[in-house]
C-alpha cells in the first residue's frame, strides 16, 4: 500500500514521490496517473490550510512554504480554499497519520531542504503538468 494524493481543487499542485516532484492537474489522483507512492504536497507560495485537529503536527495552520507529508497507508485530499484567507485546503485521513518513522503533517522549509525530494526549488521534476 502507498500514499495517495487526490487533487479535488481547481488548481494544479506539486507533490513529491520517489524523490521527485510531480504535477497533479486539477481533478487528478496520484494513483491513477502512474505515481505509485505519493509522499506529500510541496507548498509553492500559495496559502494552504492544513485542516486537521492535530495541532502538534501543524493542523489548523495556513502555510505557503515547506510541505505537508502523508504516510504510506493514507490519503491526502486537496480542495479549493475560502476566498482571501487561503487558496487550498489539505486534509489527511486517519491512516495518513500512521508512520513508522517521521510523522505526517506540516514540514517547514528548513526540514524540506534537509530531506531529499522535499525541496520544491531543487528537486528533479518527474511529471510536468499535462
Amino acid at each position: 500500500m502507498a500514499g495517495t494524493i487526490i487533487n479535488n481543487s481547481s488548481h494544479a499542485i506539486w507533490i513529491t514521490a520517489d524523490g521527485k516532484k510531480h504535477c497533479l492537474a486539477a481533478g487528478e489522483d496520484s494513483s491513477t496517473v502512474g505515481i505509485s507512492d505519493a509522499d506529500g504536497l510541496l507548498l509553492d507560495g500559495r496559502r494552504v490550510l492544513f485542516d486537521s485537529t492535530r495541532t502538534d503536527l501543524g493542523g489548523g495552520q495556513i502555510n505557503s512554504d515547506g510541505a505537508i507529508k502523508v504516510c504510506d497507508l493514507g490519503t491526502m485530499t486537496l480542495s479549493n480554499g475560502l476566498g482571501p484567507a487561503y487558496d487550498l485546503k489539505a486534509e489527511i485521513d486517519t491512516a495518513g497519520f500512521i508512520c513508522p518513522s517521521e510523522p505526517a503533517g506540516y514540514k517547514n522549509r528548513q526540514w524540506c531542504t534537509q530531506h531529499s525530494g522535499w525541496d520544491i526549488n531543487t528537486v528533479q521534476v518527474g511529471r510536468q503538468c499535462p
